[in-house]
């Protein structure tokens, strides 16, 4: 039995990447969601929230491990004034599930950010990571055949049969072609129709 689909409802960002102050956003209003903005209004830190909440390890993967003086990596979460201000840093989420809703925060600053159990849950039910990277949508569109991006969404929508099936008519479609450009039967064609001319 499939379980209930969970929602993000509601994603709070405080002393996250580009937001200081805390951040609300809304998801529970529209089913279909666009961020728009002009440049350096925070659109990447709202999505590196997002990223950030259901990661493994509790970084980004754009940024990864690196060390204090790259700027990058863990250190790299929390906002430059977030000391200063005295904020801790974090993101709060909330999901609906069957009905309820379900409420989580993780710390974006320190050696532990534990994942919580509710977003861990979330994540389990993922066909397709939430957030898919511009170079990860370029690997899929520019490197991978044809074939293996049927397969990969064919498996993202729980439709593997179709593989099966996809695979069945391009072997129809390749042997109809092969068929069709066949030239030896018109040419047996053509010299019989020139022997009973003779």
């Amino acid at each position: 039995m499939v379980d209930a689909l969970i929602s993000i409802r509601r994603l709070e960002l405080r002393a996250f990447r580009a937001y200081l102050a805390p951040a609300p956003f809304e998801f529970g209003q529209k089913k279909c969601l666009a961020v728009l903005g002009p440049n350096r209004h925070g659109k990447t830190s709202l999505i590196d929230g997002l990223e950030f909440m259901f990661s493994d390890d509790g970084t980004l993967e754009r940024l990864g491990n690196r060390t204090v003086q790259t700027k990058a990596g863990p250190v790299a979460l929390a906002h430059n004034g977030a000391e200063a201000a005295k904020v801790k840093p974090e993101v709060l989420i909330e999901l609906l599930q069957a009905g309820k809703i379900a409420k989580a925060s993780r710390p974006a600053a320190g050696t532990k950010r534990p994942r919580p159990d509710a977003v861990t849950a979330a994540k389990v039910q993922f066909m397709v990571d939430p957030i898919i990277r511009g170079y990860t949508l370029r690997f899929f569109v520019e490197e991978q055949t044809p074939e293996d991006r049927y397969k990969a969404v064919a498996t993202w929508l729980d439709l593997s049969p179709l593989v099966e099936v996809q695979k069945s008519l391009r072997a129809l479609r390749m042997a109809v072609k092969a068929e069709a450009e066949d030239q030896k039967p018109i040419e047996r064609l053509n010299a019989a129709l020139k022997k009973s001319h003779r």
